[in-house]
């Protein structure tokens, strides 16, 4: 039998309630490469409180990663954990079409207590400074993205910036994303977004 688990732990100095300055949303399948991209937030020199959603789409495998996560949350984060207990990704056996966490990031972006929301893969990580750098691109604008790098694998040395696959809205996917909560979790009616202006 299988069972949902939803937890939400947060460090000393953070209060669960209180919106944090941004949060990260990592839909995952448990990959042991969950514990860097984890990591990588937990070092962002960004003040302030991050909260960071996990969302397991592939349950009752490898639970010790999330608790070695748990055992290393910083005092000034949050840190959330969705396992449903079943994935709604179609690579799974699942019925949503998004291969890479399936209803996930959509359903963790509403839980998201924050004006913020940066998506993380869990086989990528960040530079220490990449969550200011978005806040600052994001300023009076509705998203902002930011590029990423190929990283050879033996010595995880950067080895140049991807300009073929992740670049951007209306090229191909995006890689890293920071939206502003409230245009994220407003309806749609076309594909594109509504200036701030006219939002109320």
């Amino acid at each position: 039998m299988q069972h949902s688990i939803t937890s939400t732990i947060s460090g000393k100095k953070a209060d669960p309630q209180n919106p944090a300055k941004t949060a990260v949303v990592v839909p995952t399948t448990l990959r042991a490469s969950l514990i860097q991209a984890v990591e990588s937030v937990y070092e962002q020199s960004l003040d302030g409180t991050i909260h960071i959603l996990i969302g397991v789409d592939k349950p009752g495998e490898a639970t010790d990663i999330l608790h070695q996560l748990k055992n290393k949350l910083p005092d000034r984060h949050i840190l959330t954990i969705v396992d449903p207990g079943y994935s709604t990704s179609v690579r799974h056996g699942g019925l949503h079409p998004a291969r890479d966490g399936g209803t996930l990031r959509t359903v963790l972006s509403y839980h998201a207590n924050s004006p913020y929301v940066a998506y993380l893969d869990d086989d990528n990580w960040w530079d220490p400074d990449h969550l200011g750098s978005l806040l600052s691109a994001i300023e009076n604008k509705d998203w902002a993205f930011g590029l990423r790098w190929y990283v050879h694998p033996k010595p995880r040395k950067p080895i140049c910036v991807d300009e073929w696959e992740s670049v951007g809205p209306g090229n191909r996917q995006i890689a890293m994303l920071a939206l502003d909560h409230r245009l994220a979790l407003s309806p749609v009616q076309r594909p594109s977004f509504r200036d701030k202006k006219s939002r109320s």
